[in-house]
């Protein structure tokens, strides 16, 4: 939590493009689950009608609801995605400046057992996973809260005892999550670190070559 209070500051100015974007997560999830319950009514409505005309009626007004449903889904996923690649790069770019204008303000004491590749490499590359933060892994977990919530709300209106089978697994993936969530952070940790001694001794070895 104390990591994210970091992004606070670079996130306030993009408040409202983030709020859009999870409000075309939410349509978007919702017509997920919208269609094909749609489409069940229309397979249902071919199947067991008969050509009356209220039949052939409704049959054209449910078709012309999936062809609006599945629309809409469309439009909804590429805004979300348009708008969190948007607000990440800008909030990347805020945040690239920052580092580098605090580097500047540091004392040549700090420069002193750095190298140049790997303060490049906190700059260009450690940030970059920002951008994998707020325009994937977050909408990603935001858009499946809500398959999760809405998918299991569907269930327990169809049959309580199924639902409850259905969410036996999921305590398991949270607690597996959580698990790996520990296991992979020093990891991922590590490899930050190996990737910025890698960069720095390209830079040293570049830079020395003529």
């Amino acid at each position: 939590m104390r990591d994210f209070k970091v992004l606070v500051p670079f996130i306030k100015p993009y408040k409202w493009w983030i709020a859009l974007a999870t409000i075309c997560m939410v349509i978007a999830t919702t017509m997920t689950m919208v269609g094909p319950w749609m489409i069940r009514n229309l397979i249902q409505t071919v199947t067991q009608g008969g050509n009356n005309v209220s039949n052939i009626n409704k049959i054209n007004m449910l078709t012309l609801i999936v062809i609006f449903v599945y629309n809409l889904r469309a439009v909804t996923q590429f805004g979300t995605n348009y708008i969190a690649h948007y607000v990440a790069w800008n909030m990347l770019k805020e945040i690239r400046q920052h580092i580098y204008d605090h580097i500047q303000k540091l004392s040549l004491r700090y420069f002193q057992d750095k190298q140049t590749g790997d303060l490049m490499s906190r700059v260009v590359n450690d940030t970059r996973n920002f951008e994998q933060l707020l325009a994937h892994a977050i909408p990603t977990i935001i858009v499946n809260g809500f398959m999760i919530i809405g998918v299991s709300a569907i269930l327990f209106s169809m049959n309580v005892k199924l639902a409850m089978y259905t969410l036996i697994p999921i305590p398991l993936l949270i607690w597996m999550v959580l698990k790996f969530s520990k296991i992979s952070r020093p990891l991922f940790k590590q490899a930050q670190k190996r990737i910025g001694e890698v960069n720095s001794i390209l830079q040293d070895n570049f830079s020395g070559v003529r």
